[in-house]
This record gives structure tokens, sequence and C-alpha cells, in this order.
């Protein structure tokens, strides 16, 4: 018996392990910067943010310094977006009591994001609901037996026998909503259970397919992923996003000639879809294949001119191309337009932030994304911009990025003109924000 319960307390708490071991690592290297002494730097963001430049700050200051101490945390959440910093900002002003704070923050604006609000449907005592084991023993209860997505195709009926016909509450969102929950909780085979009944039960909704497909991917079950993806062919009446999501598959395990193919198909069937066509475009770029990525580029700028990140685009291409003049031209009309594209939530949002830290006597460096001007921010608060300090990231990246390419410093470009950075693009932005910092409390 005893040794039963001690397998079950094991489990317990490797399931609970396994679910938070990222937001461990950072939450540890919040824990050590805190028990240290020194100014206190709180960094506040999104996935550019969340493990990335802010490991780096501390080390910088402390050399640029001459020895002073400097604590820096990182707040920087993954997939939020500025009313989301700005709703945590009090907590974690009064978690770290922080000297300073860095934003670098509004990409995810414009972003979409499923509404996380799982319908409860256990009975049980909260005590077992809580436990990771009892949710595992619930789950494979009610699972075992049942087929695997992997040994058969789905059934996929008619368009008429959509359970979504008629449906003013779609049903099919608890699962999609419960998937997603459980995934962010790290609980995976839990998500991977909704999303399979969410198929099972709504064949025609493409969402399951597209979120169990990247659940598979994220751990790293790619075969299985594809299958997933693959699957979506079978679909009656496929969306953009469909076509988006087994393209991007595709472009992240490197077989760029079946994301092609994908995406070429999905823009026959929707010739103005500007998510295909950027896709598409990217993946000429990193081919090499410059004139097709520029034709792609160009007709973006025809659907949408007002948007700035197809003008980014042409003019890393141009930069490609060692046209220096073309990519010139197209970078200031990018800068034009990126400096009135900010919509009036994130003006909003980032003069809360300047008010509630001005009312606390915490210094605000306002740091903007590498390589985009500074211009805009500076526009936000033009008139009231008295504490601020800004952190211009444009020259210096734009600099770096043109004399050793673009890999060296980004990971990825999922911004057009910028992505996330590599390590060394991390340290590059940790030293400039040390600079500033520096040069402003230090002098020169």
């Amino acid at each position: 018996l005893a040794g039963i319960l001690f397998a079950l307390v094991a489990l317990e708490l490797g399931l609970r392990a396994g679910g938070s071991i990222y937001r461990w690592r950072i939450d540890r290297f919040n824990r050590q910067a805190v028990l240290s002494g020194g100014y206190r730097i709180l960094c506040i963001g999104e996935s550019t943010t969340s493990g990335e430049y802010p490991q780096y700050l501390a080390g910088y200051l402390k050399e640029l310094s001459g020895g002073q101490e400097f604590v820096v945390i990182d707040a920087g959440v993954p997939g939020i977006n500025t009313s989301d910093i700005l709703n945590s900002i009090e907590k974690n002003i009064q978690r770290y009591r922080p000297d300073m704070v860095i934003s670098m923050m509004g990409i995810n604006d414009t972003g979409l994001h499923y509404p996380l609000n799982p319908v409860g449907l256990d009975s049980s005592p909260k005590i077992f609901r809580n436990c990771r084991v009892y949710k595992l023993w619930k789950i494979l209860q009610e699972h075992i037996g049942r087929r695997s997505p992997y040994n058969y195709k789905l059934w996929i009926p008619s368009a008429s026998d959509s359970p979504r016909e008629g449906k003013k509450n779609h049903p099919e969102n608890n699962y999609l909503r419960e998937g997603i929950e459980k995934r962010n909780l790290g609980e995976y085979l839990a998500a991977e259970m909704a999303f399979l009944e969410s198929i099972e039960k709504f064949s025609e909704d493409e969402r399951a397919y597209i979120e169990l497909g990247w659940l598979y991917n994220g751990q790293e079950k790619f075969l299985e992923a594809e299958r997933v993806f693959a699957s979506l062919e079978s679909l009656q009446d496929p969306s953009p996003a469909q076509y988006m999501a087994s393209g991007g598959f595709y472009i992240q395990r490197g077989k760029y000639e079946e994301a092609v193919k994908i995406l070429e198909k999905g823009i026959k069937k929707y010739p103005t879809e500007e998510g295909l066509l950027n896709d598409l475009g990217l993946i000429y770029f990193k081919l090499d294949q410059l004139d097709k990525s520029e034709k792609i580029y160009r007709k973006i700028i025809e659907l949408n001119p007002g948007d700035p990140r197809g003008y980014y685009f042409l003019s890393r291409i141009f930069g490609q191309k060692k046209d220096d003049f073309g990519a010139q031209i197209f970078w200031q009309d990018a800068e034009k337009l990126s400096a009135s594209h900010m919509n009036q939530i994130t003006l909003n949002n980032y003069r809360k932030v300047r008010d509630i830290l001005r009312e606390k006597n915490i210094v605000y460096l306002c740091a903007q994304y590498p390589g985009r001007s500074i211009e805009p921010l500076k526009k936000i608060f033009h008139g009231n911009e008295e504490g601020i300090i800004f952190a211009d990231n444009s020259r210096l990246f734009r600099e770096a990025v043109l004399s050793e390419g673009y890999e060296e410093y980004f990971r990825d470009s999922f911004a057009g003109d910028f992505g996330h950075c590599t390590e060394k693009g991390n340290r590059l932005l940790a030293r400039n924000l040390a600079e500033i910092i520096a040069k402003a409390f230090i002098g020169d």
C-alpha cells in the first residue's frame, strides 16, 4: 500500500512538473534576481521578451557601470497583448518592486485569441478535480478503447450532416476551449482528448484539426501532426486558415516544396488572402527566389496599401538584391505607414502604463522593436513624455543585418520586418538597452 501511495504521489508531482518547466525556468531566473540586491528593472512584453534579452541585460549593465549591481526581472509572457500587459502590471509592481520598467510591446494587438472559459463538467470534490493523477484517470477511463486517430481515416460527413447546421450556440467551442486551456496548463493528454472528441463529434470544424496538429507539433510528434494536417484536405469547404496551418507546418519543418503546393492551392481558391500570400512570399525569400517573392509582396501592397508589413518585406528583398536605394525607399514608406498604423487601444494602453509608473515614481524605459523606428512611440506621448526614456533599436539592427545577414540576428520573421531574436540578436538588444540606461544614470 505504501508503495502504491508513493507511486501515486510521484506521478502527481511528475504531471505537475511536466506542465510547468518553461514557467519554472523564468520564475527561477526572477527569484534569483529578486534575492540579490541592486537596482531593480522589470521587463514587460510578450514572446520577444520572455526568455529573450532580459537574461543578458544585468551582465551588460554591471559591466558598463563598473560593477554596480542590477536586478533584472523577466515578466514577459508569450502571446499576450498590451491589454494583458496593462492588466498585470500592478501585480508585477507589487510583487517585484521595480525601480525601472522596460516595455517592448504592441505587436500582438492585432492578433486573435480563443476565449478560455471551459465548462466544468466534473461534479467530483474539488480536492480530486485539482489532482493531476485523478484527471489522468478520468481521461483514461473515458477514452480507453477509443480508436486511434493514427490508424484510421477520419470520417467526414456531407455538409448537410454538419452539427453546426441550424445551431445558434456552437457546442464545438466547448471542446476547443477545454483543449486550449489544458494545452496552456501543460496537460497535453487531456488537450489531445478534447480535440479528438471535437473532431469525432464535429468533423467539419477545421479548428480542432488545426489545434491538434499544432499540439502534436509542439510535442515533436511530427508524423502525427503531419497526418492531422493532411486530413484537413478532406474537409468539404476549406478556409484560408487550414491552408495557412498546413503550409505553416511544412514551413516549420523546412519542407518548402510541400508548403508551396498547399499555399498555391489555397491562393487559387482565395487569390486575395494576404496570409496565404505572405507565407508564400516568405518561402520564396527563404529559397532566394527574390523575384517571385517581390511579385507576391507587391500584390500584398496592392491589396492593402495602408499596411506597413508589405513595405518592410520589400525593403528586405531589395536589400538582399544589394539594391540599397530601393531598400531605403520601401523602408521609408513602411516607417511612414507604421507611424499612423497603431490602433487606439495600443495608444491608450501605452499611456496608461506611463501614468501608472509615473504615479509610483518608477522610471519608464519605452523600447521599440529591433529595426523599427522609435518615432511612432514618441508620438504616442507627444507633449507628455517627461520621465520617459526611449530606446531606439532601429539603426543598430539595420546595420547589423545589412552587414551579417538577417538570420544572424533573428530566428524567424513573424512581424515581417523582424522576428524573435537569436542569442546574438538578444545580446545586441540587451547591450543597447544597457548603454541607454548607463548613459541616463551614469553619464558618458
